[in-house]
């Protein structure tokens, strides 16, 4: 968005009056054509003595640019740098609206499998309860051993289905934290702070 209001900026300043200075200053020195078979010293201080001689090249220009007339075209990019900027903005509510839900969908996810995860908790506590109860009345002769294996394979379906809720509630923990880039078990964020 930041980039988009800049690009905006630009467009809208090359409307307006301008102005640049610039200065320079030059210094040069030749050394002499006519030195027969001359060494470094010589080239060097030929050079220097050319250069004390002649005068410096200095100057300072002032420009300024004045738009007088663009036919609408410097108005035509401004407004489309302006729906540029505006593009960008949706896009980033719109980004953080769908970032909102998501977040909200993992956090109901998690709720329901806490919810399930308690429900089939005591339900496994019940069915636990039933078996202890069922082998107190086979150890008596009063039930059949089909009735206990049923009273069995109850009570393994209640625990299989309790670790699955169990497993999902993990999967829904690991979403939400994914999504929120925070540990809620450990109360810390995920993100180092910079």
């Amino acid at each position: 968005i930041r980039r988009a209001e800049i690009t905006l900026e630009e467009t809208d300043a090359r409307s307006q009056l301008r102005g640049e200075l610039s200065a320079f200053y030059n210094l040069t020195g030749v050394s002499d054509p006519g030195l027969a078979d001359p060494g470094l010293r010589d080239l060097i201080d030929s050079s220097w003595e050319d250069l004390r001689r002649r005068p410096g090249n200095r100057g300072v220009r002032l420009g300024f640019s004045v738009p007088i007339w663009d036919s609408g075209v410097n108005e035509a990019e401004v407004a489309s740098a302006e729906v540029a900027l505006r593009r960008q903005e949706l896009d980033g509510e719109n980004l953080r609206r769908s970032i909102r839900r998501q977040v909200q969908a993992a956090l109901a996810r998690l709720e329901a499998a806490q919810r399930r995860l308690d429900v089939l908790e005591r339900s496994m506590d019940v069915a636990g309860r039933g078996y202890a109860i069922s082998q107190e009345r086979f150890e008596m002769g009063e039930i059949t051993s089909q009735t206990l294996a049923d009273n069995r394979d109850r009570l393994v379906q209640a625990r299989r289905s309790f670790l699955t809720a169990l497993v999902n509630h993990r999967l829904a923990v690991a979403d939400l934290r994914r999504q929120t880039l925070y540990d809620f078990e450990a109360q810390r964020s995920l993100v180092e702070d910079r």
